[in-house]
């Protein structure tokens, strides 16, 4: 009998062993992603001239989705809910970034995003706005750079072998003229002081065919307005949100309302020449706006394949775009079919509802 018992605390302690050692794997190496929160923008934007705060009758809403490191109970949920998915971590959050160092670029994503967003949203509503790359930031260092130790996180690099360079795209041409392991010469900005570094081009992190300094960057930006425009989105990373920031702003700036009293979501990045990008978690997204009230959900014409499904079964309007101008459109599209089809309102009609609105008021 004791003999029976001891071989029955061996299998429960050796079932134990497999079970914490498969849930340590699977949170080291997969993530899951859920449905996130909605956020109504007007409660989050502040302009502080010409803002028709009031004239707003309906939203925009910013979506987000839900990502947490994986365990076996959030595995065997989201087998059983098709809308919570399971990735592969690396394809999530490069491997080069731990935790913390994801979170800051994704912040760093959101506060560019928002740069862009206001400066689209101004020019859109006939305001003159300025906009100047100033240089590259470096965001990260990754271990097999010939910088590692020389370049620092935060380093705003203003010129490559006496070439001077404001933007991304300038320095990868740059970079992308050298041969693997050619000595490169570069001024950086650093706590308001010029350092002179020399580098050795090494292989792209993303193209091994193709040479790289092993960096993560992107564009060091000024944008001057022509007034203050502020977001608080509280700690939300990444660049999707970029769409909606720049119609909630631009609605804010102009007469008529878009929203036609409406509840209006959508994600996509945003560039200054107003093109819309593709992201990811486009179920969770168009899921979370469901709940959230939203009739019109605009998507990147590249995830509207992925995200028609799930649209259909909720019955969003799902509105593919290109552009900032496409979402303008569509919008303003739909807010003169609505004037068109009061004007064909009888008269008679008419007067009734006002003797029906008077009627309400008065109780």
């Amino acid at each position: 009998m004791k003999l029976l018992n001891r071989k029955k605390a061996i299998t429960v302690i050796v079932i134990i062993l497999i079970l914490c050692t498969a849930n340590i794997y699977i949170a080291k190496n997969y993530i899951i992603m859920m449905p996130g929160i909605a956020k109504n923008l007007r409660e989050t934007i502040n302009i502080y001239e010409n803002d028709n705060f009031e004239d707003e009758k309906g939203a925009f809403l910013l979506i987000t989705v839900s990502t947490r490191s994986a365990n076996l109970p959030l595995v065997v949920y989201s087998l059983l809910n098709p809308y919570a998915k399971i990735h592969n971590k690396t394809n999530i959050i490069p491997n080069y970034f731990d935790k913390n160092e994801y979170q800051n670029y994704t912040r760093e994503l959101m506060e560019e995003s928002q740069i862009v967003a206001k400066a689209v949203a101004l020019s859109k509503a006939g305001y003159s706005v300025e906009i100047q790359c100033q240089g590259v930031k470096v965001l990260k260092v990754l271990n097999e750079s010939n910088g590692y130790g020389k370049i620092k996180d935060g380093d705003i690099i203003l010129s490559i072998d006496r070439k001077e360079i404001s933007k991304t795209s300038e320095l990868l041409d740059e970079v992308n003229k050298k041969k693997k392991g050619e000595i490169v010469e570069l001024i950086l900005m650093r706590d308001a002081k010029e350092e002179h570094i020399s580098v050795k081009v090494v292989e792209s992190s993303n193209n091994n065919e193709k040479a790289g300094l092993g960096l993560y960057v992107k564009d060091y930006l000024n944008v001057d307005l022509p007034f203050q425009v502020e977001i608080e989105i509280g700690e939300i990373g990444g660049p999707s949100a970029g769409i909606m920031f720049a119609l909630e702003i631009y609605n804010r700036l102009t007469k008529a309302d878009l929203t036609l009293g409406k509840i209006v979501a959508g994600t996509g990045t945003l560039s200054f020449d107003g093109e819309i990008g593709e992201i990811g978690g486009v179920e969770q997204k168009v899921i979370t706006a469901h709940k959230n009230g939203a009739e019109i959900f605009f998507i990147p014409i590249g995830n509207y394949k992925d995200a028609k499904p799930v649209a259909e079964k909720y019955g969003i309007t799902l509105v593919p775009i290109k552009t900032f101008d496409d979402a303008l459109k569509y919008l303003k599209d739909r807010q003169l079919y609505s004037y068109r089809v009061i004007e064909k309102i009888p008269p008679f009609l008419s007067h009734i509802g006002v003797l029906i609105s008077n009627a309400v008021n008065e109780e």
